[in-house]
């Protein structure tokens, strides 16, 4: 949650996500999270649809794992869950609508067997507002403890942004793992950023 004003003093919103544990947050929870940036900044859904959403989701079915399933879609104005061959919008409380076009950001997250997230492509917004989206990066629980990577090599982001940042040019990067000169780039950008 976060602090606001009020003319009774200071108040704070309930958190919108649960994390797992006190002081971590689990794949899922990361995977939760951006979903819902994704719905806020993408589509600029109102605050009170996405806590009216998951206060839905969280009352019918006891948490919101499903965030992180593939089940979950949304468009500009809902969150839906997909339920045998229906769209429920979550935030109408359950009412069904008709089948939208999923959007980029549910695009980027892989799942497993069991219908849930296994992988997620996070891309973020760079400087000017842009959104910057190619597939370069992956966080995968079962790779590399979690740690962002480049997906094609496997390669944590921060050997390869720490490597740069000593000095050592982007071609001699590419050349030493086998990688795209982009691919080094946006390693480079998506460290840089999550250290900013």
């Amino acid at each position: 949650g976060r602090i606001y004003p009020t003319k009774g003093g200071p108040r704070r919103s309930p958190n919108l996500l649960v994390p797992s544990a006190p002081d971590a947050l689990s794949f899922q929870n990361l995977v939760q999270a951006h979903v819902v940036q994704g719905i806020r900044k993408r589509y600029h859904i109102p605050m009170h649809r996405v806590r009216d959403a998951l206060a839905y989701l969280r009352d019918s079915m006891g948490n919101l794992d499903l965030l992180a399933s593939e089940k979950f879609y949304h468009d500009t104005e809902h969150l839906l869950l997909k339920v045998q061959d229906r769209l429920i919008s979550l935030s109408e409380r359950g009412q069904t609508v008709s089948e939208t076009v999923l959007q980029q950001y549910l695009h980027r997250i892989d799942y497993g067997k069991d219908g849930f997230a296994s992988r997620l492509h996070p891309f973020f917004y760079t400087a000017t507002g842009q959104l910057y989206e190619p597939r370069h990066i992956m966080i995968d629980p079962t790779i590399a403890f979690g740690k962002p990577c480049l997906e094609r090599l496997g390669v944590k982001t921060e050997i390869i942004a720490d490597r740069f940042f000593a000095g050592e040019p982007i071609e001699e990067l590419s050349a030493d793992y086998g990688a795209k000169p982009e691919e080094i780039q946006e390693a480079i950008r998506w460290s840089a950023r999550t250290a900013a």
